[in-house]
């Protein structure tokens, strides 16, 4: 009450007005001390609640994190056994699955080497050819004889190429000992063989021979792309994505697969145990037989008479050592490839030595200086023309023959006008490279082992340097002093690497590098005599100097033609 009667002045009496002007102030002061009151109370409430959701929030996000983390951690788990138990049950392949794909993927590699031979025939838009002939000539038509022909003719050249090639993949499979990994590596190296023989078809007409290794390890492996023909870089990209697919599948296969070794081994004594002693001897002993076996059927393949030989034989192999395509194309790619990798070229005659040949190279050396004593001029002082025909011959020689008029009077005029004679050919109607190859080198092939049939495929393509007499016209002044034609294909008796070696400058042929143009007779693919002789002579008469040139006629006898 003093606070109250303190605040009306004296001599005052409060009126009714003045109460409710009092009453209304002290509600006023009443509600803005309790505003502020509110609004300090507010202020630490917010305060308090704000900390207390943040540590609310805090607290549900460590027991989030707490959750999520064992939840994560929970499925983590259970993946992990599921891939585990997954992995453990993953199925182990059987040898009858490995022995499957062993036969189909080896006569796979046998088809595939084949059809790298072949290619689809080319006819002119004016021929009529049936349908039945156009599939027996068709690539797909002749991959089919050659399986079939196992019981159609008795020919057994696809067995004796899946033997090979089926020896080759166990040596792979027992050296690597995982089916699939040295599956994907066998694969990857048959397709790289495939390619590399059916792009040098293309480019040459020619397969793989042992020589193009040589070509290779002499430091020329950089220059093989350019060898790839343009037609055939679009073929060669699709191959590299297919080894890439077959890389990924063999790898995936592996993983998957169980089984690892297939034969149970160690290399390191702390592992070993009898089982895996007995498997690492196994495998030691399997992988030397199979190399040896392989190797061995190469180096005898060729020598007459020889185990491998016999067995080729029996398997029907027939050689066709004048060309390298036709063999492969007969007999396969890989048996002409083996074919040319060894031959035994002469027999050690007795005495053989250094002191022997210096003794021999003396006596002759004396005899040669005693001969041209009395020369005045050099053989390299004239032309050479040297005319290996296949159609020439004298009839007048024919025992029981006889004519009333001379065939050949033309040739008869010059014999008498000149130095002439006979000279004994030691071969007719077939095997003219043999003859070549001795009246080019001097060489007898009687010296050399039976088991040399064709020098040109199974010796010149292995020799370093080769001396014939075509080299003696030879000089750095004129590049065409050494020339040879042949009015057929380059890649026939491989002439076009033989003759580089020969060192003859150029080569003319119907589909070289030196392009000549001999139109074939009639329906045959042999160019006439005529066409032979008239380029030698054009390039006689555009020598600037004296030459040495070859001739060698080609013919059947269809495509005979008398010239007059």
């Amino acid at each position: 009450m003093s606070a109250e009667s303190s605040a009306i002045p004296d001599g005052s009496v409060p009126t009714k007005a003045d109460s409710q002007r009092t009453s209304a102030s002290e509600e006023a002061d009443i509600s803005h001390a309790s505003t502020q009151s509110n609004s300090v109370n507010s202020t630490e409430n917010a305060s308090a609640s704000r900390s207390s959701f943040k540590r609310l929030v805090a607290n549900l996000a460590q027991k989030s994190v707490r959750l999520r983390s064992g939840h994560f951690s929970t499925l983590v788990i259970r993946i992990w056994k599921i891939l585990s138990d997954l992995w453990s049950k993953r199925p182990k392949f059987s040898l009858f699955v490995y022995g499957t794909v062993f036969l189909g993927l080896t006569s796979g590699a046998v088809l595939f080497l084949q059809w790298s031979m072949y290619q689809e025939p080319n006819y002119p838009p004016d021929t009529v050819v049936d349908d039945q002939t156009r599939a027996a000539n068709s690539v797909a038509g002749r991959l089919t004889s050659f399986v079939s022909q196992i019981w159609l003719h008795h020919q057994y050249q696809f067995i004796l190429n899946f033997l090979l090639i089926a020896l080759i993949y166990a040596i792979t499979i027992l050296i690597i000992n995982r089916f699939w990994l040295a599956s994907g590596i066998f694969g990857i190296l048959v397709t790289i063989a495939a390619v590399a023989n059916k792009s040098k078809m293309t480019a040459r007409n020619e397969p793989i021979i042992p020589a193009d290794l040589s070509f290779l390890l002499s430091g020329n492996a950089s220059k093989v792309v350019s060898f790839i023909p343009t037609e055939s870089a679009a073929f060669v990209q699709q191959t590299i994505y297919c080894l890439i697919w077959l890389s990924v599948i063999c790898l995936v296969l592996y993983v998957l697969d169980r089984r690892k070794a297939i034969i149970p081994s160690a290399w390191r004594p702390s592992r070993f145990a009898t089982g895996l002693i007995i498997g690492t001897v196994t495998r030691v002993l399997a992988i030397v037989t199979s190399i040896g076996l392989i190797a061995s059927f190469a180096w005898n393949l060729s020598n007459v008479g020889s185990w491998s030989n016999r067995i080729a034989i029996k398997l029907s192999d027939s050689p066709r050592l004048w060309t390298a395509r036709e063999d492969a194309e007969t007999n396969g790619p890989l048996v002409n490839f083996l074919r040319l990798s060894h031959v035994t070229i002469m027999d050690k005659p007795d005495e053989y030595n250094q002191r022997t040949m210096e003794r021999l190279a003396e006596k002759y050396r004396n005899v040669a200086s005693d001969i041209n004593s009395t020369r005045n001029r050099n053989l390299t002082d004239n032309t050479v023309i040297m005319v290996l025909s296949e159609t020439f011959s004298d009839p007048t020689r024919i025992p029981g023959v006889s004519l009333v008029h001379d065939p050949m009077p033309n040739i008869r005029a010059i014999e008498n006008t000149t130095t002439s004679g006979l000279a004994l050919s030691t071969g007719y109607g077939g095997g003219t490279a043999n003859l070549e190859y001795q009246s080019l080198t001097g060489l007898n092939m009687a010296y050399f082992n039976p088991s040399l049939a064709t020098a040109y495929q199974q010796l010149t393509p292995n020799q370093k340097s080769v001396f014939t007499f075509n080299q003696l016209w030879n000089s750095p002044d004129d590049n065409s002093a050494s020339v040879a034609i042949h009015p057929f294909s380059h890649t026939t008796y491989l002439r076009a690497n033989n003759y580089k070696k020969f060192q003859f400058s150029k080569f003319y042929t119907t589909d070289g590098e030196n392009q000549i143009s001999c139109p074939s007779i009639d329906n045959s693919t042999y160019a006439s005599d005529q066409c032979a002789y008239q380029n030698a002579l054009d390039v006689v008469r555009d020598g600037s100097g004296t030459q040495f040139v070859q001739l060698i006629t080609i013919a059947k006898p269809h495509a005979v033609r008398q010239l007059v």
